[in-house]
Parts: C-alpha cells; structure tokens; sequence
C-alpha cells in the first residue's frame, strides 16, 4: 500500500514572505484557473498552522506558505446549506435567502442570484463541482452555473430527504463521499481543462464519524480511550482531507497549472467537540463560526498572515478584483480581500452570523437548549454579541481579546454597557435579522425581495 509522505511525516512526528507576485494576467488564454475548496465542519483551531499543536495539515500550510493566511475569518452560520450560499454569493443569510436546511421555504438559493459559479461560467471559464454530501447538493439550488456537476451521492437529491410530520432527516452514511474519492475524480477533471476553469471542490470528512479515514489514519494519533476518540477521530479526518487536497495540489504542478491558479481554501462553520457543553454545530461561538480561510493565487503576496477581522462573504468580491471581472460588488454584504493581502490599512470590518434552529425543521437544538433557538451573533472590534431572540436577557457579550474562549459573559454589566450598544445597533439597523421568511413565503415574495437588491431584471 502506497502512504503518503503526509502520513509518513504524521507516524513519524506524532504529536507533534517573499516578493509581490504580479496582477492576473488579462488575456483570454492566460486569465487564471480557480479552485475554491470547501471544508465542512472545520474548526481553524485544528489547523497547524493557526496554532494546533498536532500536524494535521502540512498541504493547507504549505499553501499559506504560497498565499495569504487569514487569522480571524468569521462565517455566517453553523449549518452548511446557508453557510455555503454565503460563500458563494457573497450575501449574509438574510439577504440570499438560505436560513435553514429544511422549512416551508428558506432553503433554497434562487439562480437569479449572482454567484461565482455563474460569474465565472457568464465570463467563459469552464465550471465544474466535486461534492461530497446532501447539503451542498441540488436539493439547495448549489447547481446552478455549473457545466459539470458531481454531487458524489449514489442517487438523486430530491429523493434523499425523509420527511416525517415536517421533520427532514437523511442517511448520512450513504450519501456522503470520502474526501480522496472526492479528489480523485476532481483531479481527473481538471487534467482534462483545456481552458481557464473554476472548479468547486467540497470535503465533508470532519462532519461526523460514520465514514472513516483508513485504519494508518486513525492509529497515526494515538490508540482511543472513552475520553478523547472523538477528538482523535476529528483530527485524523483533516489530517486525511488534507492528503486529499495535497492530491488536487499535486495535479495542478503536474500539469503546470499551479502558478496560474487562484485557490481559496475555508471551511462552512465548525463544531463544538465539547466546548460549551456541545459537541455538534449549529451555535455561534467562535469554534463554530471562527473559519480557516487560505488564499493563494496571481496578485497575492505569499506568506502573508492578516489579523484583521474578515467574512466569509469577502470571497466573491475578492475574487472579483483577483479576475478582473466586470461585475458591481457594491451590493454585496462583502468586501474585496486584496487590500489587505497586499499589506494595505483598511477601516475595520464588522462580521454577522444567524442560527435559526427554531425555524429549522432539521435541528434538534431546540429541544435541548431551547435558549439557542434563533441566534444573532455581531462581531466589531474587540467585542461579540451572541442575541438569544428566545430569551433576550440572557443573551451573551464577550470581549474576544481577553476571553478568546468566550467564558465571560459580560452582558449586562458596566464594562460591555458602550459595546452592546454599538453592536445591538447593527443588529435593528437591517430589519431583515428578525424577519421569518419560511413558512408560505410565495414565490412572489421571494422576487420581490430579490428586486429590493437589485437582481431581479438583470445583473
């Protein structure tokens, strides 16, 4: 059996910036490939190079090493479906309409909306996707703009879902793919690209234990005992989604394509591994919504690590920029990255994220933490607020700089009094935060709000 160098590097340790490159190139023949690699439930903190003590990533930080590292990259949920939509639309939630995984309405992405897939297909890249589960599939409207479409699953979206008394549930086992299955067959298709191409890749190991890595993965971290399998379980399968992504990083240097291709690398949300006595998602601390987010490319200066706060919601735009694509971002939740990867002072951003369990007919959150119904989470500066609209005096206020674990509530005390009242404000400032767009929201409804963005009737 072949093991790759990552492996042999993990068995044998354990435990254990250079010059401005040049503006994308502007011809047709030259404009840079994209790979943009989705990790789900991917914490950053498990990331060697954003600190683990462990090497579970040695392919991702070989890529920070060639690009640009973001140290404090904030998603918009913590359940797949809405996370992605943000990642690929460059709009918050509220704004693309993806709030849940299963509703009256809510959770699926409308193909008017812009996205990089359609972006880039409209302007003549080739468009292929390599998925690896239900929740990025079809079922969500992710299909749309893509000329090659592999969800990796053995049947039909639309036949996944088992909806009992509104309740949505699937088989997890059977429709989900290993991260090298995944790979292999990405890999293939870009060796065959005779044109630019973006090429959507996502990996769904972390999620959870019912498809394991190979056995040399597993012992690779130690034997298990009752108290920390699931954490060594968690890392061996990044640890193993990295090797894949080493694969597709492989293919691209085979194939001189490397050089010429922009690659973005961030996870949907994370996951609780014990943390706030939660071992799943869908909260909003900052191992949930806290992402790695790595991006490499033409333009980008390598070796690069930036502090500042930034948004899932950056990636389109910053592609946009990267492309030179013509395309008006000024309608997005987002911003372009490219100030800030080039070494630039740019005004602080703020960062919003929603969990909305009440309203989702997938989440069992409610039932066991019923003041974690509807979430809304603001970042700004050095402060969080998590507003629990289920029981709003109890909501959560921490100060990130010195509680980096969020383990002092200070809502309601003197010391937060200023912040919450700054971030409280960005939260009435859009009306859309508490709106409850799900069960019967018509088609109409939908046009009408897509038309308040200007999409509907053109780009």
């Amino acid at each position: 059996m072949k093991i790759s160098l990552a492996l042999c590097a993990l068995l044998l340790v354990g435990c254990g910036g250079g010059a401005r490159q040049e503006r994308a190139p502007s011809s047709p023949d030259d404009r840079p490939n994209v790979l943009l690699v989705t990790l789900d439930t991917t914490r950053a903190d498990r990331f060697s190079s954003y600190g683990y003590e462990r090497r579970t990533t040695p392919n991702f930080d070989s890529l920070a090493a060639d690009g640009a590292l973001f140290e404090m990259a904030i998603g918009a949920s913590g359940c797949t479906p809405p996370a992605h939509a943000s990642i690929l639309t460059g709009l918050y939630p509220y704004h693309h309409g993806v709030r849940v995984i299963f509703a009256g309405s809510g959770y699926r992405l409308n193909p008017v909306l812009p996205s990089v897939a359609t972006l880039l297909g409209e302007a003549g890249w080739e468009t292929g996707a390599f998925l690896s589960s239900f929740t990025v599939s079809e079922y969500f409207g992710f299909e749309n703009g893509f000329s090659t479409w592999d969800n990796g699953m053995t049947q039909s979206a639309e036949a996944v879902p088992q909806i009992q008394e509104e309740h949505m549930s699937w088989d997890v086992e059977h429709n989900q793919r290993r991260s090298d299955r995944t790979a292999r067959v990405a890999a293939e298709w870009i060796r065959g690209r005779k044109k630019p191409f973006f090429c959507w890749v996502h990996f769904w190991d972390p999620h959870d234990e019912k498809v394991l890595p190979p056995d040399l993965w597993l012992d690779a971290f130690g034997q298990p005992d009752a108290e920390n399998i699931k954490q060594r379980i968690y890392d061996a399968e990044l640890a193993f989604t990295d090797d894949s992504f080493g694969h597709l990083v492989e293919t691209l240097k085979e194939s001189g394509q490397y050089e010429n291709t922009v690659i973005v690398v961030v996870a949907d949300h994370g996951q609780g591994l014990g943390d706030h006595e939660w071992m799943l998602h869908r909260l909003l601390y900052q191992e949930q919504i806290r992402l790695p987010l790595i991006l490499k490319g033409p333009g980008v200066d390598p070796g690069r690590r930036v502090p500042d706060l930034v948004r899932s919601v950056d990636i389109l735009p910053t592609l946009v920029e990267l492309l030179n694509l013509e395309f008006d971002t000024s309608k997005l939740d987002g911003k372009s990255l490219g100030g800030l990867m080039r070494g630039e002072s740019e005004p602080a951003r703020w960062a919003y994220a929603e969990q909305l369990n009440a309203w989702d007919h997938n989440s069992f959150v409610t039932q066991s933490r019923p003041l974690d119904s509807l979430l809304y989470s603001v970042i700004e500066s050095d402060w969080k607020l998590i507003y629990r609209d289920s029981g709003p005096d109890q909501s959560l206020l921490f100060r990130l700089s010195s509680d980096p674990g969020e383990l002092e509530n200070l809502f309601g005390s003197p010391e937060g009094a200023e912040a919450l009242q700054e971030l409280d404000a960005r939260l009435q400032g859009d009306t859309m935060f508490r709106r409850e767009p799900f069960e019967g929201e018509t088609d109409a409804e939908v046009e009408e709000r897509l038309k308040s963005l200007g999409y509907v009737g053109g780009r």
